[in-house]
């Protein structure tokens, strides 16, 4: 079995593309009825299969809250995939024919999602669905999932493995693919410590690891993640800047599993503090330390929340679980220099929004 932990939106949207395509499984096979073509018994099997994979899926939503643990199995996870790429090749159709502004926003929210978890599921080798192709031409969204998913494999390959990845949800820049290489500069020249006033910048991407592989093209220096003279309270400001020189030795010895855990520490402290004066306004109570982290934060993003938020969210602090071995034998997470670098742009996100940079 292989072991998820989602937010419940994402489960909702798996239970939809499952379903969707058992539906388009009963229109094929009503379509080779018609055509006199016996060939309905590999389609029956599939529709079982699928209606066996949804009503699991329905289970879960019903059975959890938030979080929902998803126990998939090998055999089924190839068929899960198929679902998700269908679905959202399906919504990536239905873009381009609606005008309604606020619709497409949502599906344009929907088939990343979809997108994403298309990459997270896919493994080799990929099932493709006996069922008919939806479009003759292929989307920019749709080429980059199929580039995504073939980067994804040939990293695989690249490091031996062809077990499923279990970790953070890996909707990474397609110019980053893999830890930096030994002895490759991790932070920009003279980057200031924590007294300063100014975290580390993120290292620029190594080049893809390729026999043909030519010179990155040079890229422009991150912007400090936090200006610490913008924490106010005292305690957290000093916590804050041990974190930050802490995430900066991290970043230069390539240890993303320890620099995951010094960034969720950095975003909850900023969280913290932008929280402590808002109480009101963000409907908190108690003291600081019984508040869930990931809700404060849902709760300052507020209707501009996305459903990348949330799962960017999600995934995130689940960092939090690499302290605990325990943890770690149930639900395994591995941090990549990808996985982090896309950590690393959420959380720059957050504390803009919260003022925390210039």
């Amino acid at each position: 079995m292989v072991l998820f932990r989602v937010d419940k939106v994402v489960v909702v949207a798996l239970v939809d593309a499952t379903k969707t395509t058992m539906e388009h499984v009963g229109a094929q096979r009503m379509e080779l009825a018609d055509r006199g073509v016996d060939d309905t018994r590999r389609l029956m099997g599939l529709y079982g299969d699928l209606r066996r994979l949804k009503d699991y899926l329905q289970r879960c939503v019903g059975a959890f809250r938030d979080r929902v643990d998803l126990d998939i199995s090998a055999e089924d996870l190839p068929l899960l995939a198929g679902c998700v790429r269908r679905c959202a090749e399906l919504t990536d159709q239905r873009m381009t024919s609606c005008v309604d502004l606020r619709e497409r926003a949502l599906l344009q929210a929907r088939r990343e999602l979809l997108i994403d978890w298309a990459v997270e599921f896919s493994n080799e080798p990929m099932r493709e669905l006996p069922l008919p192709k939806l479009t003759a031409a292929t989307s920019p969204a749709m080429r980059g999932m199929r580039t995504r998913i073939s980067q994804k494999f040939a990293q695989r390959r690249a490091a031996g493995s062809h077990e499923p990845y279990i970790g953070p949800l890996q909707s990474m820049p397609s110019d980053l693919s893999g830890p930096l290489p030994d002895g490759e500069e991790s932070t920009t020249a003279g980057a200031s410590d924590a007294a300063t006033g100014t975290a580390p910048a993120l290292p620029a991407p190594a080049p893809a690891a390729t026999a043909t592989a030519e010179p990155a093209e040079p890229v422009a220096e991150t912007a400090p993640l936090l200006e610490v003279a913008r924490v106010h309270d005292p305690q957290l400001r000093a916590i804050m800047a041990v974190d930050l020189r802490s995430l900066e030795r991290a970043i230069a010895a390539s240890d993303f599993r320890l620099a995951a855990i010094h960034l969720t520490s950095v975003l909850e402290g900023a969280l913290t503090d932008h929280a402590i004066s808002r109480t009101r306004d963000l409907g908190l109570s108690n003291t600081p330390d019984a508040w869930n982290p990931q809700d404060v934060l849902l709760r300052v993003f507020g209707e501009a929340c996305e459903v990348k938020d949330r799962a960017a969210a999600h995934q995130l602090f689940q960092c939090c679980n690499l302290i605990h071995p325990a943890q770690q034998l149930k639900t395994p997470i591995v941090v990549t220099a990808l996985a982090f670098r896309k950590h690393y742009e959420f959380v720059g996100l957050a504390l803009r929004r919260m003022g925390f940079t210039g």
